[in-house]
């Protein structure tokens, strides 16, 4: 990844070498062909390669990508925040899917093991039913 900097501000970035030409911050003249041209040239163009950084683990949060200038250096940055109330919410949803997923993979071999009472085994299958009518297999 590349970004395009001046004066400690990243400008733009692409996933590679842009492909237009760029002016020189120092003399204003065009530069082309930036594939073939060397690391002074592209950083008297601003044209830096991004330094990255792994992702945070953070698992009470949501870790956001920006890329920023460190040291003269554009680098990726990684800032954590706490989950809103819209993804708590999705991520729950999404936890009792699985589960669901889970129980209705499940049930088959529950039923057939005969464990339980036979209340207990109908009240299974009524449930595992009703997630599947829920999800809308049935």
């Amino acid at each position: 990844m590349y970004a395009l900097v001046d004066n400690n501000t990243v400008i733009r970035t692409w996933g590679s070498l842009p492909r237009e030409a760029l002016r020189r911050q120092d003399t204003g003249e065009w530069v082309m062909n930036l594939e073939y041209a060397d690391a002074a040239q592209r950083a008297a163009c601003g044209l830096y390669e991004v330094v990255d950084a792994p992702q945070p683990v953070d698992p009470d949060g949501v870790a956001e990508r920006t890329i920023g200038v460190i040291a003269g250096v554009p680098t990726v940055v990684w800032t954590a925040r706490p989950y809103t109330a819209d993804e708590v919410a999705a991520n729950a949803a999404a936890a009792t899917r699985q589960q669901k997923a889970a129980n209705v993979t499940a049930a088959p071999a529950v039923l057939r093991a005969g464990a339980g009472t036979p209340a207990e085994r109908l009240a299974a299958l009524e449930a595992t039913l009703a997630d599947l009518i829920e999800s809308g297999v049935l």
